[in-house]
């Protein structure tokens, strides 16, 4: 059994996850989701405490039957109700009245805690089958409810994330939308073999065949619309409760509000009830003011299910009819006159007439179905389910054409059965295009219950967000601005249009197109923050046109990979004095408390002093030596100039509040940052001066700076370029260490791997053979950028009219680049380092990692790539080799991006033990 000392640092665990997407960004924080999340986390939290169990089921007793005489009929037909008596009347069923009845008098029903499925008491010698209530029937289900966009599907799929990433568990699960579920149920009825188990019913043969198969379900969108549902369902949960099955359900009902209307719903709803009772802990997500409440289908970070999907209107309007014409048209494929047939559940096929298609390479590539053909038809649940279930595999789009308001039809069972069509396409992801007569709102208005989809319509519709007039969306700060665009491309997707700040931004996502935008540069696209020179300073990064491509030529073989190799040296032996520097902060007991985020940057700054300047200002001094105020002043100099860098970034828009002059050095951070720069000037011109004496002189040592490396270039492009890689070097380093050491307290597995390979070089790494020989440990590095890019996104400047995924980008259009939402958009949110590997994983795919995002591309891509993941590598390494235990000291949930010059965590406390 797994300890739970393990245990409370798992990576996948339901908290762990809420807690990631919320500090990335991709969630609002929600005090109602982190009830249901706790209630989630203390479910699993008591089951990891002890294998799951599954009791076994009693056997069920089978009464030997005798014959009924008069007085049991009576007996029988006293419990049932007045008001069922009052329905089967209407019904025109006839029946016998017992004599209480006959009397006027109403008999309440009464339920059996024996077996909660049977809707009524049989007479005391009447045949039963029962199957009797264990004594501890836990409360192990959870039941989510909560309106649209409230977040339960989000967090029932964190719960099931965080299960099946699991191995130790080993359990047995499927997560499916609540429609299919029943479809599964009602097709196991009809093939149980009652041979094999004479003494049970269909229903419980086909619960106990899932219990077989299963030990946790999940249950998306449970809501109880079929009589036939509403009679089984109760049984089925009941057995699968006794057999020890897990369930997790979201609906947008209470269960009292489940089947409402329905008929006869007072006989079988209370079993119901009774079995949620029993078994599940209901989680009410709504808050107090329904009028406050976040729609997460709308800003939530989880990715878009109805990517290509679209929705047209009005329908009278010939221009919006040709566009979802066109929109057909333009798909690939040969057109196929109708109908079009797919296949029902039990190998049946089921022919749309008033349709047609296309097909490519053998395959349905899209269906045009009028909406009479779909919604006025004899089709119901299982049809649909079935429907979406095929155009899911094939990854076909459904164009519904003729959408009418449904106030205007004769009755609404069409626009109710084009509502459930609906939620099943948006719950497989099946991109649907609609041509309507009015807005979502306006056809559903008069449909009682209907919102769900009407608001599933409104949240995905391909539009751009809108906010205040003229300025658009006003972010606070840098990192909201970044959070918010991934947010919006997640509902509007690869490319979309948003203004902000008063300018109009083009904001795309995909590989592609960032692929696209970076191969454009210089030519069509400049950074927008060179244009109005927030930087004030020449350099590679900072420059654009002619003087780019000069220190382009001229500065970037510096990094080759014979000068890099040679500062892996350095790196080791700074790197150690950092290990001495923590080594000195143990307490007793050997435990070493540090943050990450204070203590990693000095030791980059000092790697960046020692690497590129040539000059060792000692701001890691384990010795304890004193070195003068003059380092202590050269290092606040530096804090101030990457925090006021950092800073002037964020006021990009509004260039001038980073200038140098009344009224706006009057904010202390510009001034410093001005102030810091004008030092950095100082002690740049001293080396490069102090280097070009020497060389004057004949001075032949050899030296491994990049300093040295650089002399060719002019005085003034030499200076800017030495403060740009302070910019862009030292704090990148930092931010990815400090990043990868976050994932390790995740990912502790990942953690000790890597330790290992360290260890099997039996000595502290010192050269690029050693960096070569631990390919797992620098895989984590290029994982951790991935995940958490230091430079996420970047913001470009049209330098001419284009046009991207066929869209006209005129002339001074501002496109930014989301480079942490493409690499997970195609690798996932999950640290797994060894897809960096080749194949047998003995070392680094080249081909791969210098592609990386993270370093740009095109011909702007970083040249310092090599440089820098050589130093994040030494850097984790000697920590890995000389510590053990690497965990949070403290809530890892409250650790978070903070954009500046980087994306740097807020704060990373860490503990761990000197090996």
């Amino acid at each position: 059994m797994t300890s739970l000392t393990t245990l409370q640092y798992r990576s996948l665990s339901v908290a762990s996850l809420y807690g990631n997407k919320v500090n990335c960004g991709q969630l609002l924080r929600d005090s109602r989701q982190e009830l249901a999340v706790k209630r989630l986390e203390k479910s699993a939290k008591r089951e990891y405490k002890s294998p799951w169990i599954r009791p076994p089921v009693t056997p069920v007793r089978t009464v030997e039957q005798p014959e009924l005489n008069s007085s049991q009929v009576d007996e029988y037909l006293h419990r049932v109700t007045a008001e069922n008596r009052r329905l089967m009347r209407e019904k025109g069923i006839k029946m016998y009245l017992t004599k209480a009845e006959k009397n006027g008098k109403d008999v309440a029903p009464e339920w059996t805690s024996q077996s909660p499925g049977r809707m009524l008491q049989s007479p005391t010698n009447a045949p039963t089958q029962t199957c009797e209530q264990p004594k501890d029937l836990r409360r192990r289900s959870v039941y989510l409810v909560g309106s649209v966009g409230r977040g339960k599907t989000m967090l029932m799929d964190t719960f099931y994330e965080s299960i099946v990433g699991d191995t130790k568990l080993e359990l047995r699960h499927k997560r499916k939308h609540f429609f299919d579920f029943m479809r599964e149920v009602h097709e196991r009825m009809r093939v149980a073999d009652r041979e094999k188990a004479p003494d049970l019913t269909p229903v419980e043969i086909a619960a106990n065949t899932i219990a077989d198969e299963t030990d946790l379900i999940c249950l998306d969108e449970v809501s109880v619309v079929d009589v036939q549902d509403a009679c089984i369902l109760p049984k089925v949960l009941e057995v699968l409760a006794l057999r020890g099955v897990v369930m997790v359900m979201t609906s947008n009902s209470k269960p009292r509000d489940l089947f409402n209307k329905g008929l006869n719903r007072h006989i079988f709803i209370p079993p119901l009830l009774k079995i949620l009772e029993q078994t599940c802990v209901v989680v009410d997500l709504n808050e107090d003011k329904i009028d406050h409440q976040t729609d997460y289908r709308k800003t939530s970070g989880t990715a878009s299910k109805w990517t290509g999907s679209r929705y047209y209107f009005p329908a009278s309007d010939a221009s919006v009819a040709a566009e979802f014409q066109a929109d057909f048209s333009g798909i690939p494929g040969r057109l196929v006159d109708g109908p079009w047939v797919f296949t029902l559940p039990h190998s049946t096929t089921r022919k749309i007439e008033g349709s047609y298609f296309k097909v490519e390479h053998g395959e349905v590539a899209a269906v045009w179905c009028e909406f009479d053909a779909l919604c006025e038809k004899e089709l119901g649940e299982t049809d649909y389910s079935a429907l979406a279930d095929h155009l899911q595999r094939v990854n076909t789009t459904l164009f519904i054409n003729n959408v009418p308001i449904f106030a205007e039809l004769d009755g609404l069972g069409s626009g109710r059965r084009f509502g459930k069509l609906i939620e099943l396409l948006y719950d497989k992801a099946v991109a649907v295009r609609i041509l309507a007569a009015d807005s979502p709102m306006a056809i559903f208005s008069p449909i009682s219950g209907s919102n769900d989809v009407m608001d599933a319509m409104i949240a995905d519709d391909k539009m751009s967000p809108v906010f205040w007039p003229v300025v658009g969306f006003l972010p606070s700060t840098l990192t909201q601005l970044y959070h918010a665009l991934e947010i919006f491309a997640d509902t509007y997707g690869d490319i979309y249009q948003i203004r902000t700040t008063g300018m109009q931004l083009i904001v795309v996502s995909s590989p592609k197109l960032i692929n696209k935008v970076l191969k454009s540069r210089p030519d069509v696209y400049m950074r927008s923050f060179n244009k109005h020179k927030i930087m004030p300073f020449p350099g590679m990064i900072n420059t654009e046109g002619e003087v780019w491509k000069r220190n382009r030529r001229l500065g970037a073989p510096a990094f080759n990979g014979k000068n890099t190799d040679a500062m892996v040296l350095d790196m080791s032996r700074i790197s150690k004095d950092l290990v001495k520097q923590l080594d000195s902060l143990s307490t007793n007991d050997g435990c070493i408390a540090w943050c990450a985020t204070e203590w990693l940057p000095l030791c980059t700054l000092d790697i960046f002093c020692n690497t590129v300047l040539g000059t060792n200002y000692g701001f890691i001094n384990p010795q304890g030596s004193s070195l003068g105020q003059g380092s202590d002043k050269v290092r606040e100099v530096f804090m101030d100039f990457l925090h006021g860098a950092g800073y002037a970034m964020q006021l990009s828009a509004v260039p001038w509040a980073t200038r140098d002059r009344f009224p706006w050095n009057l904010n202390p951070v510009i001034k410093k940052f001005h102030s810091s720069t004008r030092f950095l000037y100082g002690i740049c011109d001293d080396i490069i001066n102090d280097r070009r004496s020497g060389q004057n002189r004949g001075d032949v040592e050899e030296r491994r700076d990049l300093v040295g490396k650089l002399l060719h270039l002019d005085h003034e492009d030499l200076r800017g370029n030495l403060i740009t890689f302070l910019l862009a070097g030292s704090e990148t380093s930092a931010t990815t260490t400090s990043w990868c050491l976050f994932y390790f307290c995740l990912y502790p597995d990942a953690q000790s791997k890597a330790r290992k390979q360290v260890d099997q070089l039996r000595r502290d790494p010192e050269s690029v053979t050693d960096i070569e020989r631990m390919p797992y440990v620098e895989a984590c590095v290029l994982e951790a950028l991935r995940l958490q890019p230091p430079v996420p996104l970047l913001l470009h400047e049209c330098t001419k009219d284009t046009s991207l995924a066929g869209f006209a980008i005129p002339r001074g259009t501002f496109v930014a680049t989301m480079f942490h939402k493409a690499m997970v958009k195609e690798g996932g949110t999950s640290f797994r380092p060894e897809r960096w590997l080749i194949a047998d994983g003995t070392a680094v795919d080249r081909a791969l990692s210098r592609d990386h995002y993270a370093f740009g591309g095109g011909p702007r891509q970083c040249p310092g790539q090599a440089m820098g993941v050589k130093e994040s590598t030494i850097l984790l390494a000697m920590l890995l080799s000389h510590f053990d235990d690497i965990r949070p000291n403290g809530d890892i949930n409250e650790v978070h991006g903070r954009l500046g010059a980087t994306l740097m965590p807020n704060s990373l406390e860490l503990r761990m033990r000197r090996r």
